[in-house]
């Protein structure tokens, strides 16, 4: 009956059973399983994973375990009562998580958050719910409408949860290692968290260092890991001469440094003495580069 409702083959429900742990159902008197709703919302959020978000199941069953010890999901609440009565759309579901971010409510934005993911694909919730979602925050912010402490609490709730994927998604050795930093001063790092993810998602393994990094923070960890590429964010665009000297310095620790630029910052850099390729805003382009580079 599950494998017919989750149009999922018996034999792959009983594997995840078997090798993930994931799932415990129990058994009656004459040993046939019972599957309780929890259960059944489990293997349907795990189908959502591996067709739509594109992970495998051994890392959507350890997202879903540590989503559990970290009790920021509800995993007994159905999937599609909240697509279907709670956010019907995508704005209502943006209103809703921007609301509980504003309100300081963690434990109902991480559930937003968890529905999101089940309702959209793995880009579509990053690129088109929580990044403009905090954009608003940040305008909303530099109006004067919110206060700091709430601008604060938006974007380290948003970014530690982004950054869960740096551990669950596999890293590819035939890529190079690279290193993401947001030079000194810069605190400004949701750019930068989106480039990096959407790497890592491809497999590239990466070191982030994030904001407010120095030059001798990149130069070290370049020795130490033996990494040329470097990745920096910047969005204040009165700081390209300073900028520009902090890669100038990194690159004379290193001459084999290879920069890869984004942010308002660097759209004027014309500095054709170091080894940069500027990365644009849009997604898409991100792909048709790392085809042309990685592919």
């Amino acid at each position: 009956m599950v494998s017919k409702l989750l149009d999922l083959p018996t034999v792959t429900i009983r594997a995840w059973e078997n090798r993930y742990k994931i799932i415990e159902p129990i058994r009656d008197d004459n040993g046939h399983r019972i599957y309780s709703d929890q259960n059944v919302e489990d293997l349907r959020w795990l189908i959502h994973q591996t067709k739509h978000n594109g992970l495998t199941i051994k890392h959507a069953a350890k997202l879903l375990e540590q989503k559990r010890k970290e009790a920021t999901i509800k995993p007994v609440e159905p999937v599609q009562t909240s697509l279907s009565t709670e956010f019907p759309n995508e704005a209502q579901l943006k209103q809703t998580l921007y609301s509980s971010l504003l309100e300081i409510q963690p434990m109902e934005t991480n559930r937003l958050i968890d529905i999101a993911f089940s309702m959209f694909d793995f880009d579509f919730v990053v690129h088109r719910i929580l990044i403009p979602t905090l954009v608003k925050i940040g305008d909303e912010w530099e109006e004067g409408k919110i206060t700091v402490a709430q601008e604060h609490y938006s974007t380290e709730l948003i970014k530690q949860r982004l950054l869960q994927f740096f551990r669950i998604f596999p890293s590819d050795k035939h890529y190079p290692k690279m290193i993401a930093a947001c030079p000194t001063n810069e605190r400004h790092e949701l750019g930068l968290l989106c480039f990096s993810l959407f790497l890592r998602r491809k497999g590239v393994e990466i070191i982030y260092l994030g904001a407010d990094t120095p030059p001798e923070g990149v130069i070290e960890m370049q020795r130490f890991k033996q990494i040329n590429y470097v990745i920096l964010s910047s969005t204040d665009i009165k700081k390209l001469d300073v900028h520009t000297a902090y890669m100038e310095q990194i690159a004379k620790a290193n001459p084999l440094t290879k920069f890869l630029i984004g942010g308002h910052c660097f759209k004027s850099f014309t500095t054709s003495s170091l080894n940069v390729q500027r990365m644009e805003d849009e997604v898409e382009r991100w792909e048709a580069w790392f085809q042309q580079n990685f592919g």
